[in-house]
């Protein structure tokens, strides 16, 4: 059963979802009567509310009618709450109004619940097909907040093509990497096998072998906070190439420049797919005096490359493009070190840095 919250004269609203039980609670703060509003089928069938000025001659009317209350059967709760239960159920979009007496002491909408929908995954990330033999993560980005119960691996499955056999190439942990949202998931392929100096490393070998190439397949039972399963199962097909041994340099990166007195993108090139959501983050572009240009970053071409809108048009001079050091390839190594470090060996590096500069003319 689904209920919502109303109260009376302050008029904001909430929405969360409690996956547990797979119900949606709508609560909306409207003055010092509480409802809680139970559906069946979509339609208001009985409200709780909590009344705490003493024992109520309470009647509930459909909004400008005063003379013929609602019938139906009233029960108290104790401790300030109460139930009312109507002989059939309220009507959609009709707001009501409880009465104590003659005192007007709160109302509420019934309001028809919005049929849950099935969710779908909006991406798979890397996006590109040949990853590196030493890929690090896989995001799942959903339509909509999945659910907690169960593992998420549950609901995945990897099989080796080339071998035609069923691995498990992801590391289970205990606390999944959910986003706050609970609509992004991240995946990791296990890092005590990537690092090749650690003992998974040695006694099970890499999660993906060079050469070879992987099915991933979400299951369509997957469900979401709501209990609806996705529209379908999803398939992402990998082939693993060489292991990425290098670290991003922006020195191989590229630039398409912009024209002044327009809001042409600047586009940055890479020579390899980077980290989809990182790639989101860690870009920003200043002027000649350290002035932050706003704009919106998006990730395009399997991620190997990203575009800056800025939300006003470029002017003539010199622009800065500053790069976290966070920022990932496909295998973790990032601006400044590698994710698989031998660190007996000093690394000559090829650039330490994480700005590029620019002139738009």
């Amino acid at each position: 059963m689904i209920y919502k919250y109303v109260k009376k004269k302050i008029r904001f609203g909430l929405v969360f979802f409690c996956s547990s039980l797979f119900f949606t609670c709508h609560e909306t703060l409207d003055g010092p009567t509480t409802f809680r509003l139970h559906y069946e089928d979509g339609k208001v069938s009985s409200i709780d509310f909590v009344y705490t000025h003493g024992e109520g001659d309470f009647q509930l009317f459909v909004e400008k009618e005063s003379d013929t209350p609602v019938l139906g059967k009233w029960t108290d709760l104790s401790k300030g709450k109460y139930h009312f239960a109507p002989v059939l159920p309220f009507t959609p979009n009709q707001t009501y109004i409880l009465r104590d007496g003659e005192k007007i002491i709160g109302s509420f909408t019934a309001s028809r619940m919005t049929p849950p929908t099935n969710p779908r995954i909006l991406a798979i990330y890397p996006s590109t097909d040949t990853v590196p033999e030493n890929l690090l993560k896989v995001y799942l980005k959903f339509s909509e907040p999945m659910q907690e119960v169960g593992h998420p691996l549950d609901f995945i499955e990897v099989i080796d093509k080339t071998e035609g056999i069923e691995k498990e190439i992801f590391l289970k942990m205990e606390s999944e990497l959910w986003n706050r949202d609970h609509d992004l998931l991240t995946l990791w392929l296990d890092p005590g096998r990537i690092k090749t100096d650690l003992i998974p490393n040695k006694q099970l070998g890499m999660p993906i072998l060079k050469g070879h190439t992987y099915e991933i397949s979400i299951l369509g039972h997957w469900k979401s906070a709501q209990g609806q399963p996705l529209v379908k199962s999803y398939t992402k097909m990998i082939t693993a190439n060489s292991r990425d041994t290098e670290k991003p340099s922006l020195s191989d990166w590229t630039l398409d420049i912009p024209k002044a007195n327009t809001r042409e993108e600047l586009t940055i090139h890479f020579d390899e797919p980077m980290d989809a959501l990182l790639s989101l983050e860690s870009f920003s572009v200043f002027t000649g005096t350290q002035e932050q240009i706003h704009g919106r970053v998006q990730t395009r071409d399997g991620e190997k490359k990203v575009t800056f809108i800025p939300s006003k048009s470029w002017e003539k001079g010199t622009y800065s493009l500053h790069v976290n050091p966070i920022l990932e390839d496909l295998a973790g190594n990032n601006l400044s070190r590698l994710f698989d470090e031998d660190l007996t060996v000093r690394n000559m590096e090829k650039d330490y840095s994480t700005n590029k500069p620019f002139e738009i003319k």
